[in-house]
């Protein structure tokens, strides 16, 4: 029977940066787990921003101040390409004070964001219409990056550390008794782990269940809609985050991200049907034209479903927990697992080894739902 230090399940951008940093240190025999291949769950459907805005502690949003570090010097950091669009993130705000309070929180932890007027953003990003605002917020330094390239360079560093990653391999069944996992069942044979690692998004609560652990996570139905920009469109486009999530992707076209959660949608995360029911598309592309009034020339390319793995507070599942002595939580993101994990993983990866943590990670922590 094969063993291993660590199992990693799940290829997401969560599962490859974990395995990405165990292997760096030197965790022994590293082997991720992928059902399908890398990046085919909801990492490569996600917007993949990187923002730097103010978060629920100071240590969470230094957390997302560094992961728009290493994405800006991804090749120097990591290696390879993370296709960084490092064109900023605009926030519109009813009223200059509003933005200003934001912009100060949000520059205490080291985030590059200063409140202007409708006038600069309007300099700023020229095709916008900022109706209904007073003022707006600019994260000038950020943007979103590529996230099929991003993780396939984790996985190109992992390999190179000595990791193992193994697609089409799901595990199909966790064996735990003695308050351990000791034997994980895939379809290329059975693996005896000394840590394993759960990070596989939505189907985290369902691979969990066969180890007789009830994770608290649903997944919510989201919308994903492509849109064409017309050929005299601004060539660099900020995220610009009002009513949706518009995001410049590549070749001059937008995702637009319809996750509003009203009303929220529980999905399966295998949908028999991927595509998103019309009122989303219907949604997505009246903001859009509505705030980028000249988009009304450009063209509907598509859409798709997708989902997040939602937590009762919306907040992620991280660490070891109660009566499964040599499982790590790394799940439960919301849709945030970019802006967070490529700055934790190297912290992660120590904790997985060493079973503690130097950070102060409170409001994330697995044990306040499932016990310490």
């Amino acid at each position: 029977m094969e063993t291993a230090d660590v199992v990693v399940i799940g290829g997401g951008i969560v599962g490859t940066t974990i395995t990405y940093h165990l292997a760096k240190a030197g965790a022994g025999k590293v082997v991720l787990c992928e059902r399908k291949t890398i990046g085919s769950g909801t990492s490569s459907m996600s917007g993949a921003m990187c923002g730097q805005q103010a978060e629920m502690t100071d240590t969470i949003a230094k957390l997302a101040v560094r992961a728009r570090d290493i994405y800006d010097n991804f090749s120097d950091v990591i290696g390879g390409d993370c296709g960084f669009f490092k064109y900023g993130i605009l926030n519109l705000f009813n009223a200059m004070d509003l933005a200003e309070q934001a912009a100060a929180r949000a520059r205490k932890n080291g985030s590059a964001a200063r409140a202007i007027t409708l006038d600069e953003a309007k300099d700023y990003y020229p095709e916008a219409n900022l109706e209904g605002a007073g003022a707006a917020l600019l994260y000038g330094e950020t943007g979103n990056v590529d996230a099929y390239r991003t993780m396939q360079s984790f996985v190109a560093g992992a390999r190179s550390y000595g990791a193992e990653i193994r697609e089409f391999t799901p595990v199909t069944h966790i064996h735990a008794k003695n308050g351990r996992i000791e034997r994980l069942e895939t379809p290329g044979g059975s693996i005896v782990p000394g840590k394993v690692v759960l990070a596989c998004g939505p189907w985290s609560h369902k691979v969990a269940r066969s180890a007789g652990l009830r994770l608290p996570i649903q997944p919510s139905q989201v919308g994903v809609s492509f849109y064409r920009q017309p050929p005299d469109f601004y060539d660099r486009p900020p995220v610009f985050s009002v009513e949706l999530a518009i995001i410049p992707w590549h070749n001059k076209h937008f995702r637009v991200l319809c996750d509003r959660r009203d009303p929220l949608v529980k999905i399966e995360p295998d949908p028999t049907n991927a595509v998103p029911p019309q009122w989303m598309v219907d949604w997505t592309t009246e903001v859009i034209e509505r705030r980028l009034p000249k988009m009304k020339r450009g063209r509907f390319q598509g859409a798709y479903q997708t989902c997040y793995d939602d937590t009762p507070d919306l907040k992620p599942l991280l660490g070891y927990i109660a009566g499964y002595e040599n499982l790590f939580l790394d799940c439960g993101w919301s849709g945030r697992g970019f802006k967070f994990s490529v700055a934790l993983g190297e912290y992660n990866a120590k904790w997985i080894m060493e079973g503690k943590t130097e950070l102060d990670l409170a409001p994330w922590l697995a044990s306040r739902f499932l016990g310490a």
